[in-house]
């Protein structure tokens, strides 16, 4: 037994290496290159795509559009606008009464008096020139804003005695009866000597619209305040 075990010890090393050359060859000629390699198609997985159809895209506009006007129905109400601030109202009611004194008055003008007063205070304030122009007023009247008060009885004739014209108390028919003045002309004086609170001279009769220096001239002597 002992020569068999050392003639094997001899010849496995032997044996061993020639099929382990046989098998280093075969798998040689398997991770050989076959020259197809550039040839080959690998195919990947693929990644599914998300497609949708007509009918999901119109259901998911739709979807949309309602979310939008849910939102926008939801959401509060703006404020109201603040109240406009009142204005207040124009007084309608006169806070003075403005009067023209005319005629016989040693001051013709106009005066402010306050509400509630009456013709004797205007007589007062623009003081007669004889105490017998006043008999033909009533004294006890209250005062109109605007008005005018002509001292001197309203039944006299206009004209004084010597046939001249009283220039703060004539109406637009006796102004008339001068020489070169005419209707228009005639109710320009008037709204003057209104406007004015009377005329203070004869020369300011030049101020009035149509009097000029030659007219004045030609009815000065038929004048008298």
């Amino acid at each position: 037994m002992t020569a068999p075990r050392a003639a094997w010890a001899r010849i496995s090393p032997w044996l061993v290496s020639a099929r382990m050359k046989r098998v280093l060859q075969r798998l040689g000629q398997l991770a050989a290159p076959t020259g197809t390699e550039d040839l080959m198609v690998v195919e990947y997985p693929r990644q599914r795509r998300l497609e949708l159809s007509r009918t999901h895209s119109v259901i998911g506009a739709g979807v949309i559009v309602a979310v939008i006007a849910i939102i926008f129905l939801l959401q509060p109400a703006p404020p109201p606008p603040p109240p406009p601030v009142p204005v207040a109202a124009a007084e309608t009611s006169t806070p003075e009464l403005v009067v023209s004194v005319v005629g016989e008055v040693h001051t013709p003008g106009l005066y402010t008096f306050a509400p509630g007063a009456r013709v004797a205070d205007a007589l007062q304030a623009a003081g007669p020139v004889d105490p017998a122009h006043i008999l033909g007023l009533n004294q006890a009247e209250k005062l109109v804003d605007s008005s005018q008060i002509v001292v001197g009885s309203p039944s006299e004739p206009v004209p004084v005695a010597d046939g001249r014209v009283r220039l703060n108390s004539a109406t637009v028919a006796e102004l008339e009866q001068l020489d070169g003045i005419g209707a228009k002309t005639a109710a320009a004086i008037v709204s003057y000597r209104d406007s004015h609170g009377g005329f203070g001279s004869l020369e300011e009769l030049q101020k009035v619209k149509g009097i000029g220096p030659a007219k004045y001239q030609a009815i000065a002597q038929d004048l008298v305040l």
